[in-house]
């Protein structure tokens, strides 16, 4: 019986041995400090026939269950599985998990070190939701990232908490980048739980209340969550260089490019060079169409991708062609597309007047982000309308009698019909080096030798310079010539002068 007995223990004392040498990653059952209490009794008796019965009972042993800790921190070892946008705050939650079998405090290390973020971000907050709303209540939650010595919580037996950390991405993150945060630095693969604690760098670990001692010492843990940034298009589209111009509005639908030709030069292409940019957070491909109501009647419109050697005809008599778009090479997040369109207007354009071409880019990732710019043409830009008016102070017929002796005033007023410039990045059309002249004998002219200059009348609201001299006629004081200099669009002026009729 002593052999048995002996043998038992052996077999006892090796399993205790194998508990304790195991790193315990399930939660404990039985509470530590629990007192286990054992004591065995018996009956018995004395005579076979006449037997009087007795009890007995032994000793009373005890057995105090030992503290023992442990930590879990979840999720760990995860991937990716969450999409995060550029700009946005990413929330990541952790839980945190007591396996011990008594009330133990978790500590975080001061300053935030417990928690560590690698990707396109800064951690903005990270806290022990202790009310479980995922906001940072003061005096309610526990500041991991803002308190400059360690924080702890204390967690009941088989309690948890909430961890979270909140993340803001970077405006300039890529699609397909990762934002990965870890609570905590255990070492080892997955799951990287219920560790022997080494008081490292960025470390999560139980922090025994009062005088317990757990018979495994302090335990540490890791969580880490990956999210992934998604793809996020976006495209700007404008003149040559300036993708991002602002026309009225101001609005990035409505820059522009000015240009001009002659009523008379129409059939002959103008070339407007455009620049569309890659707005997106990933790499990204476009579309290029004339959108609806922006092709010139009966005109023709060509795009090309390659600099002008290769040219698509999308709009063919003022209507969409068989192959109503083009679409470009890929284009890099953040890079800009060169590209060009040749418009030719069509015979009998009226002269001075806009036609414009809406040129709309397209993602190809997401069709509904899209952006338009006009590329337009002028036939001529410089309006010119003359007016005479009749002052007679003779005496003879009316007041405004165009008699020998009365006056005619002419006033020339003159504007640049172009739009006035207006928002950022636009391509504008200034009428450069205006001089307006005036010549009594330049046919259909004849005033020359049918009036005289009447002295000191001449002007110009603009300040322009006037000269007077001989007409190509040799009548002296008979040419007039006002030099403007510029005229921005949107701008206008007059200029006047008075001859009297011959008597």
């Amino acid at each position: 019986m002593k052999r048995k007995n002996h043998l038992w223990g052996k077999v006892l004392i090796g399993a205790i041995a194998l508990f304790t040498s195991l790193e315990i990653a399930f939660a404990q059952a039985t509470p530590g400090g629990t007192v286990i209490r054992n004591r065995a009794s018996a009956t018995y008796t004395d005579d076979v026939s006449n037997p009087t019965k007795y009890s007995s009972t032994s000793n009373e042993v005890t057995t105090t269950v030992s503290y023992v800790a442990g930590l879990e921190i979840t999720p760990d070892g995860s991937t990716p599985s969450t999409t995060v946008t550029p700009s946005s705050t990413a929330t990541y939650t952790f839980t945190v998990r007591n396996l011990g079998n008594f009330t133990d405090n978790v500590e975080f290390l001061a300053s935030g070190a417990s928690v560590r973020l690698t990707g396109p971000g800064t951690i903005a907050q990270a806290f022990v939701d202790i009310n479980s709303n995922g906001n940072y209540d003061s005096g309610t939650d526990v500041d991991i990232l803002g308190n400059g010595a360690a924080v702890t919580t204390s967690l009941a037996q088989s309690g948890s908490v909430a961890v979270v950390v909140k993340v803001t991405v970077n405006s300039g993150a890529t699609a397909g980048q990762t934002l990965k945060v870890d609570l905590g630095d255990t070492a080892g693969s997955s799951p990287y739980d219920n560790q022997t604690a080494d008081n490292s760098t960025n470390e999560v670990h139980t922090k025994h209340p009062g005088s317990i001692t757990a018979v495994n010492g302090e335990r540490e843990a890791k969580g880490d969550i990956t999210m992934t940034v998604g793809a996020i298009p976006a495209v700007t589209n404008g003149p040559t260089g300036q993708p991002d111009a602002q026309g009225p509005g101001p609005s990035t639908n409505t820059d522009y490019t000015n240009k001009a030709v002659s009523a008379s030069t129409t059939n002959t292409p103008i070339v407007f060079d455009n620049t569309l940019k890659n707005g997106g957070n990933s790499a990204d491909t476009f579309t290029l169409k004339v959108a609806t109501g922006g092709a010139v009647a009966g005109s023709k419109v060509e795009i090309s991708i390659d600099g002008g050697t290769l040219w698509t005809e999308v709009i063919t008599n003022g209507s969409p062609s068989g192959t109503p778009s083009v679409t470009t090479t890929s284009v890099a997040s953040g890079s800009n597309f060169n590209y060009k369109v040749r418009v030719t207007l069509a015979s009998g354009a009226t002269t001075l007047t806009a036609y414009e071409t809406i040129v709309q880019a397209c993602s190809v990732l997401d069709p509904t982000q899209m952006n338009n710019t006009i590329d337009r043409i002028y036939t001529g830009y410089l309006r010119l309308v003359k007016t005479a008016t009749v002052t007679n102070a003779t005496g003879i017929g009316g007041a405004t009698e165009p008699v020998p002796g009365a006056d005619i005033e002419y006033v020339i007023a003159y504007d640049n019909i172009a739009n006035a410039p207006t928002g950022t990045g636009n391509v504008d059309l200034d009428a450069l080096q205006v001089v307006i002249t005036e010549d009594g004998d330049v046919s259909p002219n004849n005033w020359s030798t049918t009036t005289d200059r009447v002295a000191s009348t001449e002007s110009d609201s603009r300040g322009g310079s006037i000269a007077i001299s001989n007409s190509t006629g040799g009548v002296a004081n008979s040419k007039y010539v006002d030099t403007v200099g510029t005229l921005a669009g949107g701008q206008s002026g007059t200029f006047r002068f008075k001859r009297k009729i011959k008597q």
